[in-house]
């Protein structure tokens, strides 16, 4: 089967007001159920927040606003590490249950993790089951260590 890759929101970026040397939360919603770029299926991976060079992000945690009527769990990380933030969040739980990082089980849980280089994202990777209703929020804290290039 072949992997979707889901860009959610479009331009995000620009309604972030990332500043040097201040802390920073972002949040980003995604009805799962209709994403941008179709139906969300097992292994696709859903890009929900930009990062940038110089971006140390210290915390991200997952809420769910409006359950999924199947079964459905994902991971919460980047392209170097799928679960880096949270791993096997399920998403079948009652609207508002929020899922953070745990120290020694979810790698970035400790320190966090800088990102050295820019277009990348923090995502949600889907590990069972295909999508047919849901929403998510994503959280992301953490500083912008340098200037943006």
């Amino acid at each position: 089967m072949a992997v979707t890759t889901h860009k959610y929101p479009a331009n995000l970026h620009s309604a972030m007001g990332f500043l040097k040397g201040k802390k920073f939360c972002a949040a980003v919603t995604a009805n799962l159920a209709s994403s941008p770029d179709g139906v969300v299926s097992i292994t696709d991976v859903m890009e929900m927040v930009p990062v940038m060079k110089g971006l140390l992000v210290t915390d991200a945690w997952l809420r769910v606003d409006v359950s999924t009527t199947v079964s459905v769990a994902v991971s919460v990380g980047d392209a170097s590490d799928a679960d880096g933030y949270d791993a096997g969040v399920g998403l079948a739980v009652t609207a508002g249950t929020i899922t953070k990082s745990l120290e020694g089980t979810d790698a970035y849980a400790a320190v966090g993790r800088i990102y050295t280089s820019n277009d990348q994202t923090i995502d949600l990777k889907f590990l069972t089951s295909n999508v047919s209703a849901g929403t998510v929020t994503l959280f992301v804290e953490g500083v912008l260590t340098e200037t943006y290039a």
